[in-house]
């Protein structure tokens, strides 16, 4: 696997265009290809796009920008802001910002729902909160992962069958 000073010799090698021949150069076992081998370059070389929690600044610039653009053109939305990717952008939106998210703790009932999805669908989260309006995938997965294991348990122990 190459490291990254290898990955920046190659794509300079290159000359940064042929990212099938990048993929075959750096991964000859073929553990990556060339969309992943491009996605990664892009991503390392915007030192700009920052990680991490997001200020109060960036929050307000962002909805400024999804009321100005819509909530469709992240990457558009992503270079205005100057400091995020585009699929950061998107996931702030959709996860924290939209305000159509329902922020409300879960109900006994949407637990129910929950279960019978979970049942149904397994882990897809993304299914589910189409059938939930206002719960995004990601709060789903977490109420899930955190206290419907647990009640989940709970109950299995309770009940010996």
């Amino acid at each position: 696997m190459c490291n990254l000073s290898h990955r920046i010799a190659s794509h300079l090698k290159f000359n940064g265009k042929a990212w099938k021949r990048i993929a075959e150069y750096c991964f000859p076992d073929g553990s990556r290809d060339k969309d992943q081998c491009l996605q990664r370059w892009r991503m390392i070389s915007k030192p700009r796009s920052i990680k991490g929690p997001w200020t109060p600044e960036e929050d307000r610039q962002l909805r400024m920008l999804v009321n100005e653009l819509g909530a469709e053109k992240w990457v558009l939305i992503a270079s205005r802001l100057g400091s995020r990717t585009g699929k950061q952008c998107r996931e702030r939106w959709h996860n924290h910002l939209d305000p159509k998210i329902d922020k409300s703790p879960f109900t006994a009932k949407e637990d129910e729902l929950i279960f019978k999805l979970f049942a149904q669908f397994g882990s897809k989260w993304a299914e589910m909160s189409k059938l939930m309006p206002g719960r995004p995938d990601n709060a789903i997965k977490n109420h899930f992962n955190t206290s419907m294991q647990r009640k989940r348990r709970r109950l299995s122990l309770q009940d010996p069958s």
